[in-house]
């Protein structure tokens, strides 16, 4: 085949060159270069590997990679500054950069933004950081720990740890730390599980809420100011069949401003009262009243009241009585509580050092909170009304004991 050796082509003004037809192979002998600007190429497709400017870009043909930066993708991790696209050995995209503590996929914007929206990996610290609007928002570190707002695990900054255990803190400031949101249905919120086991739950029903374990849960209804026994997983009401508390596993004090119904819901299951106390017991006229009464150092009086019923237990005695005018019969006042209709006698357990007749009982006055004070007219006679007339005026005089039940009104 005949050879032509020009120096310069040039096409006739206002036309265009054509090297070879459609099929035609045209080749490059190996070490020609072509310079200048070349344009206008819709389709160009090159055989083997493909060097521009000795190590800006390489293409290897072999490993079907492409490589910015370096020439060789098979050994790109002992090379500097690479960009390894798709290779079969690189396996997938990497990029390498040895000689920087910190690599930077920005947004592409220039000047100050140039980071502005960015993935970064600290070889210092070996932590893969996010970052947008030039801040860092998200950091996993070298324990594989995922950080959230924070750039360290400490857990008294806002911010989440999702620790490589499974472990998740969430730590805010002025804020609630989760919502859980659940929409449309009822049912549980969230479930609480041991070995693929649920052991609780949080859920709802409309807009109050539940929690337990099974069927020992607890309602909280806000439309009634109930706490009630509840069944977490039918999500429906219990009744009478949840203990609240065991024998050796008790607690301490119950605190109530209303009552508690025993046995049964009716008023007469009601416990609304429970109290102890101590009162001061003083002796009082039917009429008139003591010039003066001395009581006694030693006297005593307590109570125990459990609903309308007070058990009452008193010591008196008095070291001086100036009568006065007082008249009529004798009585004990400053009961604890105002006595209801009711026959509740007391009994007088022990009298002594009366002026004149011992009493033999004591009667609350229905609506009042004193008790008559009765003696026997003889060993098998009637009781009548104790009279002041009875009571001595001396020292260490007028002792007596007494103890009962009253209903109270």
């Amino acid at each position: 085949m005949s050879q032509v050796e020009v120096d310069k082509i040039i096409p006739q003004s206002g036309t265009t060159l054509t090297i070879g037809d459609s099929g035609d192979t045209i080749a490059i002998a190996s070490g020609a270069t072509l310079s200048g600007s070349i344009s206008g190429i819709t389709n160009l497709t090159i055989t083997g590997d493909l060097t521009v400017d000795t190590d800006t870009l390489f293409v290897d043909a072999s490993e079907n990679t492409v490589v910015v930066g370096g020439t060789d993708a098979t050994s790109w991790n002992t090379n500097a500054d690479e960009l390894v696209v798709a290779g079969a050995s690189a396996g997938g995209m990497t990029f390498y950069n040895p000689t920087q503590t910190n690599i930077f996929f920005a947004d592409g914007t220039t000047g100050d933004d140039v980071s502005r929206g960015r993935i970064q990996y600290v070889h210092s610290g070996d932590s893969l950081i996010f970052g947008t609007d030039a801040t860092e928002r998200m950091r996993i570190d070298s324990s594989g720990n995922l950080l959230v707002g924070k750039s360290s695990l400490d857990y008294t900054t806002a911010g989440t740890i999702i620790r490589s255990d499974g472990a998740l803190f969430s730590t805010t400031d002025g804020a609630n730390t989760a919502v859980f949101e659940r929409l449309t249905s009822d049912g549980d919120i969230i479930r609480f599980e041991k070995d693929n086991t649920t052991v609780g739950r949080i859920g709802v029903l409309s807009s109050r809420l539940y929690t337990g374990t099974g069927d020992t849960g607890l309602f909280f209804n806000d439309q009634t100011d109930q706490i009630q026994p509840w069944d977490t997983s039918t999500n429906s009401a219990r009744d009478a069949a949840i203990d609240l508390g065991t024998t050796d596993r008790r607690f301490k004090d119950l605190y109530l401003s209303g009552g508690a119904y025993l046995g049964g819901t009716g008023s007469a299951n009601l416990l609304d009262d429970y109290e102890e106390g101590t009162w001061t017991p003083v002796f009082e006229p039917a009429s008139g009243s003591f010039t003066s009464i001395t009581a006694g150092s030693n006297i005593g009086a307590t109570y125990t009241r459990i609903g309308d019923v007070c058990y009452v237990n008193v010591f008196y005695r008095t070291d001086a009585i100036t009568v006065g005018s007082a008249s009529g019969s004798v009585r004990i006042g400053g009961l604890p509580f105002t006595a209801a209709d009711g026959f509740s006698p007391l009994m007088v357990g022990y009298a002594i050092n009366f002026a004149g007749d011992q009493p033999f009982s004591a009667l609350p006055r229905n609506g009042f909170t004193n008790m008559s004070l009765y003696y026997k007219t003889s060993s098998n006679g009637n009781s009548t009304n104790l009279n002041v007339t009875d009571l001595a005026t001396g020292s260490n005089d007028n002792n007596i004991y007494i103890g009962g039940v009253y209903k109270v009104a």
